[in-house]
């Protein structure tokens, strides 16, 4: 039986009337309950309810564990019904709301976010049948951009509405026909191009699955065949409506998933994916066309004519468009070479190029050792105090390779313990090497503490490598056992994620010890501010220097304060406290929270655009069809499963071989919804008189008005796809400005809120300290600053300071010139609270 919508308020009032079974109603308690119906609970008690940690077994089999808060699963819990079906995550008011994964008994299994109990938000669902879907959610069926891999390895990558493709995307097939384009309503429909395997385009208009109105058909230079009629290039690919019916979501999860509703009712179908058809578009036949170009028009998918393109009229109508798209590329590469990355790349002769060499050697023969072992089901007690040592001769042994450095011996500390925090962090052992261990170099970075520690980063920023003190190593390996309890037990936990601990002794040298972490700002958006917090104020600020992006800010230059996006706020304050809960048990303190802010008004890159006189001059590039990548459609599968599954529907009509519709009636249509009709409407009528002029001046005055009229149909078709191949890009993303409530707080799952920005960052799931949306409002009431749309990235550093017996000495000695509780150097009681006090002040 599973668990109905309103069962969790029915425990709430159960559990109320069966108050009196405790001796004590007030206070807070841990019980052991047997109820009349047979359910049983052990747990925090607190006014005759659950509270805090408790276990709850229904009569019927289900049973949840995790947190409760007046009398409802709250924060983090797993949820198991009695088919085997499981949740595990977040809740919220006795649903499934936040981020959590749900696995099926048929192996169907969900990863991502939650709103009352349906999917909401970043996510990714693995089918039963094999089928991947990675995307946005709304109210449980795929809405916004998201990627859809069929078994067969078919493919859409694009914008979803209600369960069907709509919008901008990309339909391709394992056969290496593709169409890029806009779809409506889960077909083709707005402007779009098909791409054969063999490199033919078709770029035009397509409505109800249709191409529509004029267009323009490269062949591909090894074209041969001649292919002129109504069915050209229609007999063997799938119509994209129709590809939808290959896959399915099972009737049995949605019914798990606490009566969920599936998406039916016309929007999926339980087709398999293995009997896909192929597109309609594939030519039988080509013709001997190599390097011509031609004008089609079509009417409901018939090809009414074809004449073909002379030089000059591509270059009239194409060629400022295809300089236009050269200069903009060229702009983009030069910002990526001026894009400036952190620190100073390790070369040969560099003072740390053979530690360098070293570190990337015993990283990669330590991956590769552990990589054998087993699975481990728990670690143990053993685990925790291993140790792999190695010697690396410069000639190479059995068990190492030769290498240019000097000899040196290495150690890795626990290896088993770290494989599995690599495992928890979803870190595969093959990208830690690629990243730390491929053919680019390390980076060494300017120290930022006054620890002397140098610090490395990875060329793609992933990871951040520390050399370490004995003291600081020994502690550790102390707290590691606990450490890795406590991140597997919170997913969201801001702690520092640990990767792996080393040594290396050179020949002759002295004793390194490496840590390598995860870097709070990879792949992060330019960072415009950075600030490290830890709650004191005692000497807490920067030099006077006018703020830079690389300068790390104090508690006492922060100058704003930050409402974050909806929900986000109270999942950050109990996450710190349960963060400064581990540390203050392990009598840790002096850790601060590194946060960077990037303001969403100064766009994606931070140095100003070249304007186009700068880069006049340049005419290479690609041909003037090149606005896009290539298109395809997609199909319907014949065969059945036997499961019965759904999946997002795709679904269109065949296409038609007669009927019509006229270009500009296309562009009139005032209930189409794909954004190419409205921007057709708005078309910019100076751009198009520009073009004209240039028609009749390479053409002469003789043109023909039928003529003319084509052209100006492929200028104006040039203008409005120059803007529809933007496809939520992180850039388009970050332009989207959330929603605010009034209050100012971003609206959750908005256009441009964290889902989205998360996504289109490629995050598989969203993550605390990541991409977090919020608003940064002046700290001073009286300010007259305007609030600002920020995203932030976030997460607690330095979590290896012992309050030890220097520590205690400072805290004495500083607190005889000022106020003791000013200072970093406190009890770690007192310093978990006074920091968790002053973020509550930040985060509002």
């Amino acid at each position: 039986m599973s668990l109905k919508r309103g069962e969790g308020r029915s425990v709430s009032l159960t559990l109320r009337r069966s108050s009196a079974l405790s001796a004590s109603t007030s206070g807070f308690s841990r019980h052991q309950k047997k109820f009349p119906n047979g359910d049983t609970y052990t747990g925090g008690w607190r006014n005759g309810l659950p509270e805090g940690e408790g276990r709850y077994c229904w009569a019927d089999g289900s049973t949840y564990e995790g947190g409760w808060k007046n009398g409802s699963k709250h924060g983090l819990g797993t949820y198991t019904w009695p088919n085997g079906a499981c949740y595990k995550g977040e809740w919220q008011n006795g649903c499934m709301h936040g981020v959590g994964s749900f696995k099926s008994p048929d192996g169907t299994c969900y990863e991502g976010g939650w709103a009352h109990d349906l999917k909401q938000g970043l996510g990714k669902k693995v089918y039963a049948n094999g089928d991947i879907y990675e995307g946005l959610w709304k109210a449980g069926k795929c809405e916004g951009p998201g990627r859809y891999r069929w078994k067969n390895r078919n493919e859409y990558d694009g914008e979803w509405k209600a369960g069907r493709m709509h919008g901008k995307g990309t339909l391709k097939w394992n056969t290496g026909d593709r169409y890029d384009g806009e779809f409506k309503n889960g077909q083709e429909d707005g402007i779009g191009i098909f791409t054969w395997a063999d490199g033919s385009t078709y770029n035009g208009f397509w409505r109800e699955g249709s191409k529509e109105g004029v267009g323009v058909y490269r062949p591909a230079p090894t074209d041969n065949k001649r292919a002129t009629t109504p069915l050209e290039r229609h007999t063997t690919q799938p119509a994209a409506a129709e590809l939808a019916k290959a896959s399915a979501e099972a009737e049995e999860e949605v019914e798990a998933e606490r009566n969920v509703p599936s998406p039916r009712g016309g929007h999926t179908s339980d087709a398999s994916a293995d009997d896909v058809e192929e597109a309609p578009g594939r030519a039988a036949g080509r013709g001997d066309r190599a390097e011509r170009v031609f004008v089609r028009e079509y009417e409901a998918g018939r090809l009414m004519r074809e004449d073909p393109i002379s030089p000059e009229e591509l270059e009239a109508v194409f060629g400022p468009f295809r300089r236009r798209a050269d200069r903009a590329e060229r702009r983009q590469r030069r910002r990526r070479r001026v894009a400036n990355k952190l620190g100073e790349t390790i070369y040969k002769g560099h003072r740390s190029y053979d530690l360098m060499l070293n570190l990337q050697l015993g990283i990669r023969h330590s991956s590769q050792q552990v990589a054998k072992e087993p699975p481990l089901k728990q670690l143990s007690d053993i685990h925790f105090q291993q140790k792999l040592k190695q010697f690396f001769p410069r000639d190479g042994s059995k068990a190492t390779p030769p290498h240019p450095s000097m000899d040196f011996w290495w150690k890795d500390y626990c290896p088993m313990a770290f494989r599995q925090l690599r495992e928890v962090f979803n870190i595969e052992a093959a990208e830690y090497m690629k990243s730390i261990c491929g053919d680019q170099a390390l980076r060494e970075l300017p120290s930022p503490g006054k620890s002397g520690s140098v610090f490395f980063v990875s060329h793609d920023d992933k990871y951040m490598i520390k050399t370490m003190r004995k003291g600081e190593v020994k502690l550790l390996l102390e707290l590691l056992p606990k450490y890795v309890a406590h991140v597997e037990k919170y997913p969201h936990t801001l702690l520092v994620k640990f990767f792996g601990l080393y040594r290396v002794i050179p020949e002759n040298g002295s004793k390194v010890r490496f840590i390598v972490m995860n870097n709070v700002f990879q792949n992060a958006l330019p960072i415009s501010k950075q600030y490290d917090l830890k709650g004191s104020t005692q000497g807490r600020t920067s030099a006077n220097d006018a703020p830079r992006p690389t300068m790390i800010l104090k508690d006492l230059d922060l100058d704003i304060k930050i409402k974050l996006e909806e929900g986000w706020h109270d999942r950050l304050m109990d996450q710190l406290a349960a963060d400064c809960a581990l540390l203050e048990e392990l009598r840790v303190m002096d850790y601060s929270l590194l946060l960077g802010v990037h303001y969403r008004s100064t766009g994606w890159m931070s140095s100003p655009p070249a304007t186009d006189k700068e880069d006049e001059g340049d005419e290479d590039g690609d041909t003037p069809h090149a606005m896009g990548a290539g298109a395809i459609l997609a199909q319907r599968s014949a065969r059945q499963t036997t499961e019965g599954p759904e999946s997002p529907q795709l679904q269109a009509s065949p296409l038609r071989a007669a009927g019509s519709a006229a270009l500009g009636s296309m562009a009139l249509d005032a209930d189409a919804e794909v954004e190419h009709f409205k921007r057709m409407q708005a078309a910019k009528e100076a751009e198009l008189a520009a073009v004209r002029a240039r028609i009749e001046a390479a053409l002469g005055a003789g043109v023909s008005g039928k003529r003319l009229a084509d052209l100006m149909s492929l200028a104006q078709f040039q203008m409005l796809s120059r803007d529809a191949r933007a496809f939520r890009s992180p850039t388009v993303v970050l332009s989207m400005r959330p929603q605010r409530s009034v209050t100012m707080r971003p609206v959750a799952f908005s256009a441009g809120a964290t889902d989205d920005i998360s996504h289109s960052m490629g995050q598989q799931r969203t993550q605390l300290g990541m991409n977090v949306v919020g608003t940064a409002l002046p700290a001073d009431a009286d300010s007259n600053a305007t609030p600002e749309d920020v995203v932030l990235y976030f997460g607690i550093i330095d979590i290896l300071q012992e309050y030890n017996m220097s520590k205690r000495l400072e805290h004495g000695y500083k607190s005889m010139f000022n106020d003791g509780r000013t200072i970093s150097a406190v009890n770690p009681k007192t310093y978990s609270r006074r920091f968790q006090e002053f973020l509550e002040n930040v985060f509002v």
